[in-house]
């Protein structure tokens, strides 16, 4: 199975809470860069050129002219498509750029020796140290492949291999085609129940393995959930799609190691901060496993109304979150079910403490009511398998 992380290294943040003005604002910041790479991408694709008014098409690269090719030194030079990287015995070729950001680009690349197509995460060690507090970020870099490395599950992206040169950290990743979640939730404003409910399911098993294995992702929305291939929902003939989706972005994630102390930083993307992160920056204090399930409420809150809980247009943001002061009523939330607001606000409860356990998500009435008899998913926590078949 094929399945990147089309990942950018800054949280989105949006004006407004139509998911219209959510693609304006993306789209504005991408498309000066997205012509001039693309017009780079048709130079160096070995697309047909002219030759004394004839068109020539390339010569075929064969596999030993592609191993032979040296690895070139400098971040540019690494990252041209047709670049070749890794150990001599096991080299990536460089493909078409996927996505970028503030230190790190995302690639397509192919695996010589396999011929695999994959994706690759390249971060410029240069630019990085130009970010300030160099260590910090090259730590959370660290631990980023180190939990990724300690995980396996169909509900997560995979970390194949790693590589460091001068230059650049290597991340290579199955890759993932159909995109962020959020676009998703952009192209059709929000998701109807049967769509969110069968994302959130995955997302429930995909947490508790991780939960098992003493990780909390720490940032979880619509921006880090994958799609690896939809299909028509059986139970509706209105052009409903059953997204298959993996978890991604373990860069804020930390490990809780036993007799090790919970999470201490205020990290993640504001519209999802639970409010013990919050209390953290202000009063100190620590946080656990609780916070990703603030962040499920956030995630399913967005993929039925599509905008956020915690806007800060009437109250400050902050102390939205503080009060759990969101809305399901108006125009956008007459179609959805009293049950699944009812899980919505069991998730998003001040107190960590009373809030929703993965164990009540999955035996809730909204989730058992509504799952499909040919659905991949088990109906236990405890009997999800942890290796990818």
């Amino acid at each position: 199975m094929e399945t990147v992380v089309l990942r950018n290294e800054e949280p989105h943040q949006f004006e407004s809470q139509d998911p219209r003005h959510w693609a304006r604002d993306r789209s504005r910041s991408a498309s000066s860069s997205a012509k001039g790479q693309a017009k780079k991408r048709e130079q160096s694709q070995g697309r047909p050129t002219r030759s004394g008014g004839k068109m020539v098409a390339p010569a075929p690269a064969t596999a030993a002219a592609e191993a032979d090719r040296p690895v070139e030194n400098g971040f540019n030079a690494q990252v041209r498509q047709g670049a070749l990287f890794g150990p001599p015995e096991d080299r990536y070729e460089v493909g078409v750029e996927l996505g970028s950001g503030a230190a790190a680009r995302v690639f397509a690349c192919r695996r010589l020796r396999t011929g695999e197509n994959l994706a690759v995460k390249v971060v410029n060690l240069q630019k990085l140290a130009l970010c300030g507090d160099v260590e910090n970020h090259l730590a959370r870099l660290e631990r980023e492949v180190e939990i990724l490395q300690s995980l396996r599950h169909p509900r997560i992206v995979n970390l194949r291999a790693f590589y460091r040169s001068p230059a650049c950290y290597f991340l290579i990743m199955e890759r993932v085609q159909g995109g962020e979640l959020f676009n998703q939730i952009v192209h059709k404003k929000c998701l109807n129940e049967s769509e969110a409910r069968y994302i959130f399911v995955q997302l429930l098993h995909g947490i508790d393995y991780m939960h098992k294995q003493r990780v909390i992702h720490r940032d979880l929305k619509p921006e880090n959930i994958l799609i690896c291939s939809s299909r028509p929902d059986p139970s509706l003939d209105d052009g409903s799609l059953l997204h298959e989706v993996k978890i991604a972005d373990f860069g804020l994630s930390k490990v809780i190691s036993e007799g090790a102390s919970l999470a201490k930083t205020c990290v993640g993307t504001p519209q999802y901060w639970a409010p013990e992160v919050l209390n953290v920056e202000r009063t100190g204090g620590t946080y656990g496993e609780a916070a990703d399930y603030w962040g499920l409420g956030a995630v399913l809150y967005v993929m039925l109304s599509g905008k956020y809980p915690f806007d800060g247009k009437k109250m400050p943001m902050e102390e939205q979150i503080r009060t759990a002061a969101f809305t399901t009523v108006g125009p956008r939330w007459k179609n959805v079910s009293e049950e699944a607001k009812e899980l919505i606000a069991g998730l998003l409860q001040v107190e960590p403490s009373k809030r929703y356990t993965l164990r009540q998500c999955l035996e809730h009435k909204w989730v058992q009511d509504g799952l499909l008899p040919e659905s991949e998913e088990e109906d236990s926590l405890d009997d999800e398998e942890g290796e990818e078949e």
